[in-house]
């Protein structure tokens, strides 16, 4: 019989399952990578509805905070991952064209948080920035000012995105 299964959403090992196998370590990857997503979207949303408050009777601003979270991912989708990507893509890619709307994205959401760094609000466009040291800077800038605010208001660090690892095809959808 098969060593490795998903029933009702959990996965099974039976006991002389080889933990090398690649199918097994394949999947084990696509379900760390997945939490982590889940994780971090989730935690964003979350601090933001903290930090910046919209009163529930206004669907206007409901709307646009959910419009400003949704532009941070690829899918457009803060709730759940409608398919696995196929290639390293959005947050986590390492081209800096292909990450530079969805820093955008995330920078224009954090700096509506309290004690956004000016040079951030005041930055130019994450896909205007031609200098890669410049990119790199404002990136890490962003980083910081989330992980120290999530760390305030959580007291632990928060959940980050990852890459999919290197070699990894994900099934068709």
């Amino acid at each position: 019989g098969r060593r490795v299964e998903v029933r009702a959403g959990i996965l099974l090992l039976r006991e002389d399952a080889d933990l090398n196998d690649p199918t097994i370590v394949t999947t084990i990857q696509l379900i760390a990578w997945e939490l982590h997503e889940l994780g971090f979207r989730t935690e964003l949303t979350l601090l933001d509805r903290f930090l910046v408050h919209i009163s529930l009777e206004d669907p206007v601003k409901q709307s646009e905070r959910q419009a400003l979270l949704d532009a941070v991912f690829v899918d457009k989708c803060t709730v759940n991952i409608k398919d696995l990507p196929a290639c390293v893509t959005g947050l986590t890619s390492l081209s800096q064209s292909v990450r530079a709307p969805y820093l955008e994205a995330l920078r224009k959401l954090v700096c509506r948080w309290p004690r956004a760094p000016e040079s951030l609000v005041a930055a130019v466009a994450f896909p205007s920035v031609t200098s890669p040291n410049l990119f790199a800077s404002m990136e890490s800038e962003m980083l910081d000012f989330y992980c120290q605010t999530f760390w305030e208001h959580c007291g632990r660090a928060p959940v980050l995105p990852r890459r999919l690892p290197a070699g990894i095809e994900t099934p068709a959808a």
